[in-house]
């Protein structure tokens, strides 16, 4: 008998929690809604072997058998040439800016070394700052190379004897010319460590207002709602400025990570990212009932802007309607200054746009908190 009224007991249990999942339709659209978003990023986005990668084409010596070597390259499909006959400087400044991953160059004297039968080298680019990015397309480019010169060196030009690779390719890896790894890795890792700080722990600020019954008193205060959210929002900056200077302290300590470029443009870059992530967190705060609502709100934007900005997984291997979804996130615009600066001793002022993107992204979400707060505020006034 008491087994019986044990087991009606945990069934009665069962059924409240089942009824209160249903009732709380938020949260029920939070638990469908999660794995079927996950599974449909993952299976559309991610690849670990990236190909179509920008490409800068200087083609110094235009013949023939320049423009089917090059050809040989795109069938390769790793190569997707975005400029050609470009000269050295301007193709390295879009290197900097992340925009081109290879630089191939074509030397004045390729085709009159090759028709002598002379040994000629050309010579590859690589942007190393992401060793994992870059292998698979040199593998690829080596045997284009190889199955060129099998393919290309017949009939006149087999008369005379060869060397035994007429074609060297050289490879040069920049910014990261020993392919570390831990170096390509940190600077994601602490974007990703401060994004989360600030959506996740500024998430819950107003709405733990609601849960200390304080929030009865701003609605019925002067206090304006830019104020409130500006206010909110500080501590948190000083929080993760103090996370990132901590992080990158046991970075070099630890790592023996090497900043190549300025400290001080990496605090000012900084600025625009925090303010990013921190009016799209106090947005959520605005919008959602209660503390635990806010961190699922958070989790649905952490997820992808993780996933696209590029942390988990290479962006030039997702498709290109991805790509350009990728552009839009903080992460992905805090990553490229980040990483520039770090590794590629780049200045600031060469990034304009990211900081543009990221400020348009900051004025878009504290507008949308700010609406969302009055409204509430509203409500609870006429109620």
């Amino acid at each position: 008998m008491e087994i019986h009224n044990r087991l009606s007991l945990i069934g009665c249990f069962i059924l409240k929690e089942y009824y209160s999942i249903l009732r709380n339709r938020v949260n029920l659209m939070i638990m469908i809604s999660l794995p079927l978003f996950q599974v449909i990023l993952y299976g559309y986005v991610v690849d670990r072997d990236p190909k179509n990668l920008p490409t800068i084409i200087s083609m110094q010596d235009d013949s023939v058998l320049t423009k089917d070597l090059i050809q040989s390259l795109k069938n390769t499909h790793y190569f997707k040439i975005i400029e050609e006959n470009t000269d050295t400087d301007a193709a390295r400044r879009l290197m900097d800016k992340g925009k081109a991953q290879f630089i191939i160059t074509i030397p004045y004297d390729f085709t009159r070394k090759l028709i002598r039968q002379k040994k000629t080298k050309f010579y590859i680019e690589c942007d190393a700052t992401d060793p994992l990015i870059i292998s698979g397309a040199v593998l690829a480019a080596e045997n284009a190379i190889n199955s060129f010169s099998t393919r290309r060196l017949v009939g006149a030009l087999s008369d005379i004897p060869a060397p035994q690779k007429p074609i060297e390719p050289v490879i040069l890896s920049r910014y990261n010319p020993e392919n570390k790894t831990i170096p390509a890795v940190l600077p994601s890792l602490i974007a990703l460590t401060i994004m989360a700080t600030l959506i996740y722990i500024a998430s819950i600020s107003v709405t733990r207002e609601y849960d200390e019954a304080s929030i009865e008193l701003l609605f019925s205060s002067d206090v304006k709602a830019d104020s409130m959210l500006i206010g909110k929002m500080t501590p948190y900056m000083i929080v993760a400025y103090i996370q990132l200077i901590t992080c990158f302290s046991l970075s070099c300590l630890i790592f023996d990570f090497s900043i190549k470029g300025s400290f001080i443009d990496i605090l000012l870059g900084t600025f625009p990212f925090m303010l990013a992530n921190l009016a799209i967190s106090i947005f959520i705060s605005c919008i959602a009932s209660n503390a635990i609502q806010a961190l699922q709100f958070s989790g649905l934007y952490f997820l992808p802007s993780s996933i696209f900005g590029g942390f988990l997984f290479p962006i030039p291997g997702m498709p290109v309607w991805a790509q350009y979804l990728s552009d839009v996130f903080p992460l992905t615009n805090y990553v490229y200054i980040l990483k520039g600066v770090t590794m590629k001793g780049a200045s600031l002022d060469i990034y304009y746009l990211e900081i543009l993107k990221m400020m348009i992204f900051f004025v878009i979400f504290l507008f949308l908190a700010i609406r969302a707060y009055n409204r509430r505020s509203d409500l609870y006034l006429a109620s």
